[in-house]
């Protein structure tokens, strides 16, 4: 029953992600185009695992030891301030290889 309730809030997490970036793709372009989805949803996938696999090690999952104290709002912040420092991280560095890889290309 643990485990089921453990899945359950992981594919919510999912959800909630998922609805996020589709939300933030709505208002940022009238138009949503299939393209730019297909563009975004591999990095944004790999940035969502590392957001699961960062709030896992952290113990966000661990629903027997969730209360709403002051130890899970520090889990929280803890996490949420890792997964940005890991979004910008990335974002830099595939920003940076994609230009030096334009650079090649032009010669």
């Amino acid at each position: 029953m643990l485990r089921l309730k453990q899945i359950t809030l992981l594919l919510g997490d999912l959800v909630g992600l998922y609805l996020g970036f589709f939300l933030a793709l709505s208002l940022r372009q009238k138009q949503i185009r299939i393209q730019t989805i297909e563009e975004l949803i591999t990095p944004m996938s790999l940035l969502f695992l590392g957001a699961l696999v960062v709030m896992f090690i952290v113990g966000l999952y661990d629903i027997s030891k969730l209360k709403n104290s002051w130890t899970f709002y520090q889990k929280f912040i803890i996490s949420a301030i890792i997964w940005m420092g890991l979004g910008v991280a990335y974002f830099y560095i595939m920003a940076n290889t994609n230009y030096f890889c334009w650079l090649n290309t032009r010669g």
